[in-house]
C-alpha cells in the first residue's frame, strides 16, 4: 500500500457493529456511498466495484480506480481505512512498491496508468485535500448518520 502526503485524502471509519452492520460486503458498501456521494459533490460520477478474492471493493471512473480501502471487523467493531486520491505520482509509487512480476518501473506505471485515476485528472483541475476533505465529511455526515468525530 503506497500513501502520498501530498496526493490524496485517507480516511478512518470506526464504528460499532450495532450502529453500522455486522456483515464485510454491506458496511464496505455503506462507507463506500459515503465516499461516493464526497465525489458527486465534487462534480465526479464514481462507480461501486464489489471487488473480489484478490481485490478489496472500491470505487472507480470509466473502470480506472480512484478510492480504495480496507477493512476488518473485531469483538463488535468495524475499521474501514480508505483513500481519496486527488493526485497520482505513478513513478514515485513504483519506485517505492516492489512488484515482483516486473521487469522495470516503467513497465508497471504504464499498467497502472490504465487502471487508476485521480480527482485532478478527471476534473481537469487541482482540488486541495481541505475541499476533498470537506467533500468526505459531507458525504459521512449523510450516509453515516451516528455519533463520529473529526480528526485533522
Amino acid at each position: 500500500m503506497f500513501h502520498s502526503d501530498e496526493g490524496e485524502v485517507t480516511y478512518s471509519v470506526i464504528a460499532r457493529t450495532a450502529s453500522i452492520g455486522i456483515d464485510i460486503p454491506a458496511t464496505y458498501q455503506r462507507i463506500s456511498a459515503a465516499v461516493t456521494d464526497a465525489l458527486r459533490l465534487l462534480g465526479i460520477p464514481a462507480d461501486y466495484n464489489t471487488g473480489d478474492v484478490k481485490n478489496c471493493p472500491n470505487l472507480t471512473i470509466n473502470n480506472k480506480k480512484i478510492s480504495g480501502s480496507a477493512q476488518t471487523i473485531r469483538k463488535g467493531v468495524v475499521l474501514q481505512h480508505g483513500t481519496l486520491l486527488l493526485n497520482v505520482d505513478f513513478e514515485k509509487m513504483f519506485t517505492l512498491l516492489r512488484v515482483p512480476w516486473a521487469t522495470s518501473c516503467l513497465q508497471v506505471v504504464d499498467i497502472a496508468k490504465r487502471k487508476i485515476t485521480s480527482i485532478n485528472e478527471k476534473l481537469g483541475h487541482a482540488v486541495s485535500s481541505e475541499t476533498a476533505s470537506n467533500a468526505l465529511i459531507a458525504g459521512f455526515k449523510t450516509r453515516l448518520a451516528f455519533n463520529w468525530w473529526l480528526v485533522n
